[in-house]
């Protein structure tokens, strides 16, 4: 049996080569080839029976025009126009029998999925039911259209197969829920010596903000929520182009809250820090229709979460029992969670073990597997 697995955005290259490396686990999968861009930093980290070809330009890497110019978004249109129509080409000179996609533009696939489907099975991974951000590369005429489009759709939670099936109304028997993965591999440091390398020298709890900075992630709520509470809040993740971290700022300075910031691209080494460096991670989003990639790292740390009940979050604590829900927009609610957490002295030990061995990579890989060869 042959499989491609086509991605050509670094966002999602972490999990895709994982990914790769356990479906090259399974004998009956004789071929897999791995379509990924030129800059993937983890090639080097990918199975030797998985086949990976370079195929895709990055348009991250095209220094040429200044980011958010109107060169700069033909020109980001037109890379990824491109890099569709090559895979198209490469999918009809090797006639797989399924493409797993992993990321594409919406802009272009909603149409470009029909004709792939002459040639191969298309099975698209839905990480993101509707995209955290608005742009003019997709609408949710177009996003249901690509849905439509694909022959299978692979989502991580029940909550994100009940919003395909409510918000778009796409059939039951399309989707296939499949853990997102749980790497729980990592370098393990004492919590001490993890909070002495980002200068925190006293016993306080510690809050984690983690990933992309942007205003849907309700950070602006988190930092007046904790107003009073002798905490230190950590915030780590990159802001949209065009966007100053100045406004929360004021907030921070306003509210007398302390914070360990790094404003910047997070190396995994340095996650690993951040992590166990802090007792909760905080998800404070407003809205959110995807399964957070955030949120099944810190299964991976063992570090409980404080979220708010959007997409799947309410789903996975309080099945796991691994932390506590506040309502979303609510900076009351927030702050109580909050403080009930603080109080409550509970070893997550047992319970973050079982959601790792029930959303393990082996379990993610091995349902992948099985969905591929139906």
């Amino acid at each position: 049996m042959k499989i491609i697995l086509s991605e050509y955005s670094s966002g999602f290259s972490d999990y895709s080569y994982i990914l790769c490396n356990e479906l090259s686990k399974d004998i009956n999968i004789n071929k897999l080839v791995y379509l990924t861009d030129k800059n993937n930093v983890y090639i080097k980290k990918i199975n030797s029976r998985v086949k990976v070809v370079k195929l895709f330009n990055c348009f991250a890497a095209d220094d040429r025009h200044k980011k958010g110019s109107i060169l700069w978004l033909f020109n980001r249109g037109l890379t990824t126009l491109l890099n569709c129509i090559k895979r198209n080409k490469y999918v009809r000179k090797e006639k797989p029998d399924t493409i797993l996609i992993q990321s594409t533009l919406v802009l272009f696939d909603s149409y470009f999925l029909k004709s792939l489907r002459k040639i191969t099975r298309v099975v698209l991974t839905v990480h993101d039911v509707i995209a955290p951000t608005k742009s003019m590369e997709w609408s949710m005429k177009s996003l249901k259209r690509m849905y439509e489009n694909a022959d299978l759709l692979v989502v991580h939670s029940e909550t994100n197969k009940k919003q395909l099936i409510e918000i778009f109304k796409i059939q039951e028997d399309k989707i296939r829920v499949i853990p997102h993965g749980v790497n729980s591999k990592f370098l393990k440091y004492d919590k001490n010596e993890c909070r002495k390398q980002l200068n925190i020298l006293d016993n306080k709890k510690v809050f984690l903000f983690y990933g992309g900075i942007r205003k849907s992630k309700g950070l602006d709520i988190l930092i007046k929520a904790l107003k009073g509470i002798d905490c230190i809040l950590i915030i780590s993740g990159n802001l949209p182009y065009g966007e100053s971290f100045e406004e929360y700022r004021k907030l921070i300075l306003k509210n007398g809250i302390r914070t360990v910031e790094y404003i910047k691209f997070t190396e995994d080494a340095f996650r690993d820090i951040l992590f166990q460096a802090s007792d909760y991670l905080v998800l404070p989003y407003k809205e959110f229709y995807s399964q957070s990639g955030v949120f099944m790292q810190s299964i991976q740390y063992h570090v409980p979460i404080i979220a708010t009940d959007v997409s799947s979050f309410k789903e996975f604590i309080n099945k796991y029992d691994i932390g506590f829900i506040a309502k979303p927009n609510d900076q009351s609610s927030l702050r109580k969670v909050i403080l009930n957490a603080i109080t409550i002295q509970k070893d997550y030990e047992e319970n973050m073990n079982q959601a790792i061995l029930e959303n393990s990579w082996e379990v993610a890989g091995r349902l992948y597997a099985e969905t591929l060869k139906m």
